[in-house]
C-alpha cells in the first residue's frame, strides 16, 4: 500500500496530463506557450482634448465640478451665448443665463448646471442628453419634477416634466454640491 502511495505522488507531479486531450490549468497547452518577457508598466494614455461623447446635447458629467475659466470654452459650445449674468446671494454664487440653459458658479467653479432640452424626451433619454447615467435605482416622484439623490457623484439631479402628469421630460438640472451645506464638496 505505501509503495502504490509513493508511486502515485511520483506519476502525479509529472508535468504532462495523466489523461490525454487535457490541457494543463493555464489553459494553452505548453507547445504553444509564448514567453513574454519582462512586463513593462503600463503607461497612463496621455490626456487629449476634450471630445463630447456622440449623441450628448450637453455633458452636465464634464462641466460640473470644472473650473468656470477653463470650461468656459465648452460651456459655450455646449449651451450657447451668454444671456444674462445674476449675481445671487453670496452663498451661491453666479448664474450664467445660457442659449440652452444655465450654469452656476461660486469660487470659480461650477457647480450646477440646468440643460434645457430641445423638445420633450423620456427619462432615460433626458439624462443621456445631459452626459448621465441613465440607470436609476429609485426615482422620487414629486408633482412638476423627478428628482435623484447622491446619483453618479451629483448631489441632487431633478429632471422637469412637461406638465403634470406627462412621462416626458423638458430640463435637467444637476447639482454637484449644495453651496449652503458644503455636502458633496
Amino acid at each position: 500500500m505505501p509503495l502504490a502511495f509513493a508511486i502515485s505522488l511520483v506519476v502525479a507531479c509529472t508535468e504532462e496530463p495523466i489523461l490525454t486531450g487535457l490541457e494543463p490549468q493555464g489553459g494553452v497547452p505548453a507547445s504553444m506557450r509564448v514567453d513574454a518577457g519582462p512586463e513593462a508598466p503600463l503607461a497612463p494614455p496621455e490626456p487629449g482634448p476634450y471630445q463630447r461623447p456622440e449623441g450628448v446635447l450637453v455633458d452636465v458629467s464634464w462641466l460640473a465640478g470644472r473650473s468656470w475659466d477653463a470650461a468656459r470654452d465648452q460651456v459655450s459650445v455646449q449651451m450657447g451665448d451668454i444671456q444674462a449674468i445674476h449675481e445671487l446671494d453670496p452663498r451661491d454664487g453666479t448664474e450664467y443665463v445660457l442659449e440652452q440653459g444655465a450654469v452656476r458658479v461660486l469660487d470659480g467653479v461650477i457647480y450646477m448646471v440646468r440643460v434645457d432640452l430641445p423638445r420633450p424626451m423620456r427619462r432615460s433619454t433626458a439624462l443621456f442628453t445631459a452626459g448621465l447615467p441613465t440607470q436609476v435605482s429609485r426615482w422620487y416622484d414629486l408633482s412638476d419634477e423627478w428628482r435623484l439623490r447622491w446619483h453618479a457623484g451629483f448631489e441632487r439631479i431633478r429632471v422637469g416634466k412637461e406638465n403634470r402628469e406627462s412621462e416626458m421630460a423638458v430640463w435637467v438640472e444637476a447639482m454637484k454640491w449644495n453651496p449652503r451645506t458644503g455636502r458633496g464638496r
